[in-house]
């Protein structure tokens, strides 16, 4: 039997049926797969939002141990001055 012949028997439904089943099922995968990406992409903007806090963080944290060291330093001074 053809693929033709085959496609109009009663087999064929049945091939028609799990074609269908197939098309749907690339389609959920190729929907899926799209999703996954964006929401990859949505992370990895995030994840780069997150490295410039922590670094502002960390210079902002480095510009108060700075001015802690000078105002220890000037207690220091004063303490002996006095």
């Amino acid at each position: 039997m053809s693929v033709l012949q085959i496609a109009e028997s009663s087999q064929g439904k049945g091939f028609g049926v799990v074609a269908d089943e197939i098309r749907r099922l690339s389609t959920m995968v190729k929907d899926s797969s799209k999703q996954v990406k964006d929401t990859e992409e949505e992370i990895d903007h995030e994840v780069i939002a997150i490295q410039g806090i922590v670094a502002d963080a960390a210079a902002a944290v480095e510009e108060q141990a700075s001015q802690m060291e000078e105002l220890s330093t000037t207690v220091s001074s004063i303490r002996e001055g006095a």
